[in-house]
């Protein structure tokens, strides 16, 4: 399996509630990737992508956006 693909089950339990972000990326990830999203109001990973550190990740953010989507 691709990398790629394994995320993507990832961020599908997460928006069905099977598993948590915060099993995935780290707390200081999540707040920055929270704090960046409600600055901005957008709901895509690429924006947020170009305003957060590089280390964060697209799957990083998509599994937040995937869990916050999930609450609202």
């Amino acid at each position: 399996l691709a990398q790629s693909t394994i995320w993507g089950h990832l961020i599908s339990c997460i928006a069905m509630g099977k598993l948590k972000a915060e099993e995935l990326v780290s707390a200081e990830k999540i707040s920055l990737i929270r704090e960046t999203q409600r600055k901005l109001h957008v709901t895509k990973a690429k924006p947020l992508k170009e305003q957060l550190p590089l280390e964060i990740s697209y799957e990083e953010i998509r599994c937040v956006l995937a869990e916050m989507e999930k609450t609202n």
